[in-house]
């Protein structure tokens, strides 16, 4: 992310618009990805502090944050979302990036466009998926009339977010995780959705062939072989790279997170799969937020308890540090 206008124009809104609140009043705190870089660190600090004027800010990471939603210190956490899904270790309420952490671009957007391809021939049936913005749709004599709207002035970008909202609806109203790897010749149960237009479209084997995807290292599309990393190879990779006194703990605290985490059967699957490769004796425990929406925003949960822990006050990196020091600070005060 390199458009910081944009960021702060977001951060206004959040402030005045949403919360309703001045942030210099106030310590904040960030949340941050572990790939951020520290050049991306020291201007986020930067411009915190020269624009908004906290009277302290910290910068988290997300997979500590989601094992203190949790309630754990060290944990393994198994987080996938839209754009990529990280495995990474956390001893302590640190995450150890540099050893112990793997990333692989099978994730949300990725299965999504998976999806598309394998049921593209079935949308062209009746034309294209169109976006509830393209029509109007009334109720004339027990039977739904769909009436174009012309949108000349969408921009391409707009309309393919559109689409691409629907097909992840699909998706996750649909998709599910088998219990053991996916047999293309098992009978499985079609089922239908309905488009914003009305038109019906079914998934059958699709269902299960696109999160087959998270535990399969061959994957057959378009009439060639993909190779993935697994998901569970993935955790014994981090797990392996950890200090092999924490091995005990990580297994038996795999928190997964994420959209992706919300498909039916995926907790029970990830621990077969760990369960079946795994060599050690250490008992393998998966542990996950009990309801979808705190599985997808665990990492704001775990920062508002660490926020409202009284021996976290002290670490906040103040005002007059940042005066003294400059942004570089972030570095020590925020490892």
């Amino acid at each position: 992310m390199n458009d910081w206008d944009a960021l702060e124009k977001l951060w206004d809104h959040a402030f005045y618009k949403c919360l309703g609140v001045d942030p210099a009043e106030k310590p904040l705190l960030f949340t941050e990805s572990l790939l951020n870089s520290k050049d991306h660190r020291e201007k986020l600090t930067e411009i915190v502090f020269e624009k908004y004027k906290p009277s302290g800010l910290f910068i988290a990471k997300e997979p500590t944050l989601s094992a203190f939603a949790c309630g754990r210190a060290t944990a393994l956490v198994v987080d996938s979302g839209a754009d990529m899904t990280l495995v990474t270790a956390v001893h302590d309420g640190y995450s150890l990036q540099k050893t112990s952490m793997s990333r692989s671009s099978i994730a949300g957007n990725y299965m999504t466009d998976v999806l598309y391809s394998m049921i593209h021939s079935r949308i062209q049936a009746f034309g294209e998926i169109r976006p509830k913005y393209l029509f109007n749709k009334k109720q004339h004599k027990g039977k739904w009339e769909i009436s174009l709207i012309p949108r000349p002035n969408t921009t391409v970008s707009y309309h393919n977010y559109q689409v691409k909202l629907i097909l992840n609806d699909l998706k996750e109203s649909l998709c599910r995780v088998s219990e053991e790897p996916f047999d293309e010749n098992s009978a499985v149960s079609g089922q239908s959705y309905e488009l914003p237009d009305g038109n019906i479209i079914q998934l059958d084997k699709e269902r299960y062939r696109v999160t087959e995807l998270m535990f399969q290292s061959n994957f057959q599309m378009g009439g060639h072989t993909q190779h993935n990393v697994r998901f569970q190879d993935m955790v014994a990779a981090t797990i392996t790279n950890s200090d092999v006194d924490i091995h005990k703990d990580l297994y038996g605290n795999i928190i997964v997170t994420g959209g992706n985490s919300l498909f039916k059967g995926f907790a029970e699957r990830l621990q077969k799969e760990i369960s079946n490769r795994n060599l050690t004796q250490h008992p393998i425990k998966i542990r996950s937020p009990p309801n979808a929406q705190e599985k997808r925003f665990s990492t704001w949960i775990g920062g508002s308890i660490l926020a409202s822990i009284g021996s976290f006050q002290q670490m906040w990196m103040s005002k007059e540090e940042y005066e003294e020091v400059g942004k570089t600070l972030v570095h020590s005060k925020c490892p």
